[in-house]
C-alpha cells in the first residue's frame, strides 16, 4: 500500500498501445464513432460509423474497447442499465452486438465493462453495478464472437466496489495461462485497490488497497495503461472535483521483476515506495 505524494513532473512516459487507444479515443468523442479512413479527427457525420445506437460508457473502466484480429470490440451500458458488447470488423464493416451481459439492470453510465482479449482470442467482459459489493465476468464462447458468452462469474468482494481497468502481465504469473491478470478497481473507503486471476477469471486473489487517502471517501481518480509484460504506469487525482475543488494529478508506476520474482511501486524518480 502507498499513500499518495505530489509530483509536478513525470520523468517517464509509457505510451499507449497506438491504433487500439486512438480508435477507443475516437469512439469516445463521438458516440461510439470511429473514421472511415485514417485516424485523424472527423470533420463531418457521414465519416462515422455508427458502433451501436444505444450506448453510454464512464471515462474510468478500461479498456472500453479493443482491438484483436481486425475486429473492434466495444462495451457500454443501454439506456435500459443493460450491459452490452458490439463488434466491429474493420475489413468488411459488419457491426454485430450482444445480448445482454448482466443478470440485473441499473441505468448508470458507471457500469460498462472492462474488457480485455485472453491468450486464446475469447473475449472477457468484467462489469460492477455502481456502488454495488461485487463484480462480475462472463468470457465468449468462441474467439472474437460476441453473440454468444458463458454464464456469469461472480467475485463476491463484500464492500462497495465500481470502476474496473483489466491488465495483463505475462512476465507475471504462470505462463501456460498466459500470465497474470489484475483488476485496477476502486473499493476501500473508495479507494484505489487491486485484485488478480492467475486462471484467467476462474478465481481471484482477495482485494489489495493500493493507495490510502489521507481524507476517508475522496473518492481518488485513476487512469492506467500497462505494457502487457511487467508494467504498469497510473495517474490519479486527490478525488471527486465536486468534493475536492483543488485537485493535483499523482503519478507512481508498477514494475515486476522477473529475475527476483516480484513486483513493487516506484515513484517517478524510479526510487522506491
Amino acid at each position: 500500500m502507498c499513500r499518495m505524494r505530489q509530483v509536478s513532473l513525470m520523468k517517464r512516459y509509457v505510451g499507449l498501445p497506438g491504433r487500439v487507444r486512438q480508435l477507443v479515443s475516437m469512439a469516445a468523442l463521438l458516440c461510439f464513432s470511429v473514421p472511415v479512413s485514417g485516424l485523424s479527427p472527423p470533420v463531418a457525420a457521414t465519416d462515422l460509423i455508427e458502433l451501436t445506437p444505444d450506448g453510454v460508457w464512464t471515462w474510468y473502466n478500461d479498456e472500453r474497447a479493443v482491438l484483436s484480429d481486425g475486429t473492434l470490440f466495444t462495451g457500454y451500458v443501454t439506456s435500459k442499465g443493460k450491459v452490452c458488447v458490439s463488434s466491429y470488423d474493420v475489413g468488411s464493416g459488419k457491426t454485430l452486438h450482444s445480448a445482454s451481459l448482466n443478470t440485473w439492470s441499473q441505468i448508470d453510465d458507471h457500469n460498462n465493462p472492462s474488457l480485455t482479449v485472453l491468450p486464446d482470442g475469447r473475449i472477457m467482459a468484467l462489469y460492477a453495478r455502481h456502488f454495488g459489493t461485487s463484480f462480475q465476468t462472463r468470457i465468449t464462447v468462441h474467439p472474437g464472437d460476441v453473440s454468444s458468452w458463458g454464464e456469469e462469474h461472480k467475485y463476491d468482494a463484500k464492500l462497495q466496489i465500481s470502476f474496473s481497468h483489466l491488465l495483463r502481465f505475462t512476465d507475471e504469473g504462470p505462463r501456460e495461462s498466459g500470465g497474470r491478470l489484475y483488476n485496477f478497481t476502486r473499493a476501500y473507503f473508495l479507494d484505489p485497490c487491486l485484485t488478480y486471476t492467475d486462471d484467467n477469471g476462474d478465481s481471484w486473489s482477495d482485494l489489495v488497497h493500493m493507495v490510502e487517502s489521507t481524507v476517508a471517501r475522496s473518492a481518488p481518480y485513476v487512469k492506467m495503461s500497462g505494457n502487457g509484460r511487467n508494467r504498469a504506469d497510473i495517474i490519479l487525482s486527490n478525488g471527486h472535483p465536486r468534493n475536492k475543488p483543488e485537485n493535483s494529478i499523482y503519478h507512481c508506476y508498477y514494475l515486476y521483476d522477473r529475475t527476483e520474482q516480484r513486483g513493487a511501486f516506484h515513484r517517478s524518480d524510479d526510487s522506491g515506495v
